[in-house]
């Protein structure tokens, strides 16, 4: 029997069943899926798409309380980031980074990215890439409760 479904349906679907898997019992079993998914992950020839993946996997394995393996899994979508040209696509991945990161108590490091992300956003000519970039990085910080520096970003967006 053929298999129809393509790579990332099935990072989809790991990462989907991972975050099932929300009970102590479970361990072994989010352990394991989350080694097949970052297996997974890893084949993807796309950098940009590879940090996307690394992000939503980092992000279930948080979810589901692998603090360990969500670590290594937002360590690695700090390198695929950094190799990412697009300076929109760069911006979010870095948000979302960096917010994982305050979620395991890494604040220096999570701040850190988040600013990066900022200082990345100004540097955008496309006033609409900008703000699109912008509102990612607003989402990042209202996620982590950083409402004030959210506000202040928001502040930037309305400057058009």
């Amino acid at each position: 029997m053929e298999n129809h479904f393509t790579l990332e349906e099935r990072i989809q679907f790991l990462i989907s069943k991972l975050r099932k898997q929300v009970k102590p019992i479970h361990r072994d079993s989010a352990l394991r899926l989350s080694a097949d998914a970052l297996e997974q992950v890893e084949t993807i020839a796309d950098i940009a798409t590879k940090a996307y993946y690394l992000n939503e996997l980092a992000i279930a394995c948080l979810e589901i309380k692998l603090a360990d393996k969500c670590l290594e899994i937002l360590n690695r979508a700090l390198e695929a980031t950094q190799a990412i040209f697009d300076r929109s696509t760069k911006i979010t991945e870095f948000s979302k980074i960096g917010s994982g990161y305050v979620k395991l108590g890494i604040e220096d490091e999570g701040l850190n990215l988040l600013d990066r992300a900022l200082q990345l956003a100004k540097t955008l000519e496309d006033v609409d890439a900008r703000d699109r970039a912008l509102c990612d990085l607003i989402s990042a910080c209202e996620d982590i409760g950083y409402n004030t520096l959210a506000i202040e970003i928001a502040k930037l967006v309305e400057e058009k």
